[in-house]
């Protein structure tokens, strides 16, 4: 078969605000999600001539090179239909809608985006909404497949473009719960540690790294502490991957089922826990200058520790 020579793809208004591998994954559904991710790491795959991550937000006017390649007469792999008692577990997570915008409470152990081993996405649900604009949604941040919490999605290229502007510039104040182990020694404080990623036999992690780690800044305070475990409310001042996970871990005090980053200490019952970490709340301010407020209730496993160790939230609630 007659391969396929290099294309060069000019990226329309509809494409603009999109990362590079969901593009690459409408634009190449034959391929293979581990070969678009060498063409990327090989620089085979470029934006304007220069090489890119895969996590890339296109713009408008940018040109993405796609190289040569061999055609393939391999049959695109249709995955099973999507069950649709997920669809709905979805919709109803959702807190708010317009038509700009959806604000949903993403659940723990469900991944943001497809990949190697991945079953099932956010992206992949939202998208089978039986709704006409649900193909056009688009992510605008990301949350650990093990983190649950409120998740803005964007219905439009330019309501992505400015929810991430909003992100860029600080102007969405974030606001996430976790369980630690162990106590900080102070009830208030800012971590301020550049990280870097670092890849191993057993996946990406992140590192401490003062010379060459990126700009991560948290807040924390102390709001309880109970037979061991400590709740901590965390004010992410930067969107680092694993920021807090390894800031928290930083203070000696590991988020509570965080094996990657706490070790041994982060399972202090006598059985694994997971993740217990929860994106609470987000403070956005609208093009109208109305500020609004979107919080996520907490997961009922979550619960269920504060109650184990008669730590009671609710007046914390807003």
């Amino acid at each position: 078969m007659n391969p396929i020579p290099l294309q060069k793809i000019k990226i329309t208004e509809a494409d603009s605000g999109m990362r590079l591998e969901r593009w690459l994954k409408h634009k190449l559904p034959q391929e293979s999600y581990g070969s678009l991710q060498k063409l990327i790491r090989t620089g085979q795959i470029r934006i304007d001539g220069k090489r890119v991550k895969a996590n890339a937000i296109l713009q408008e006017g940018q040109e993405v090179r796609l190289p040569p390649r061999p055609s393939t007469d391999r049959q695109v792999i249709i995955k099973p239909a999507i069950d649709p008692q997920w669809i709905q577990e979805i919709q109803q997570a959702i807190l708010y809608e317009d038509s700009h915008l959806i604000i949903l409470n993403k659940p723990a152990g469900l991944a943001v985006q497809g990949g190697t081993g991945t079953k099932i996405s956010l992206d992949e649900l939202v998208r089978a909404f039986p709704f006409s604009w649900a193909q056009d949604l688009r992510l605008t941040h990301r949350l650990d497949k093990d983190t649950s919490g409120v998740l803005i999605l964007a219905k439009t290229a330019s309501d992505a473009r400015w929810i991430t502007e909003q992100f860029k510039q600080g102007k969405i104040q974030k606001t996430y719960w976790a369980l630690v182990v162990g106590k900080p020694k102070k009830t208030t404080g800012i971590v301020d540690l550049p990280l870097s990623k670092l890849p191993t036999s057993s996946g990406e992690k992140i590192n401490i790294d003062p010379t060459h780690g990126v700009k991560a800044v948290t807040r924390y305070h102390l709001k309880a502490h109970s037979q061991g475990i400590s709740w901590i409310e965390f004010y992410p001042q930067t969107g680092r991957t694993h920021q807090i996970r390894v800031h928290s871990a930083s203070l000696d005090c590991p988020v509570l089922g965080d094996g990657k980053y706490g070790g041994k200490k982060a399972h202090p019952f006598q059985q694994r826990t997971r993740l217990h970490l929860h994106a609470y709340s987000l403070c956005v301010t609208f093009p109208t200058g109305e500020e609004k407020t979107f919080i996520a209730p907490l997961p009922a496993d979550m619960e269920k520790t504060f109650e184990r160790l008669a730590i009671s939230f609710d007046k914390f609630q807003m």
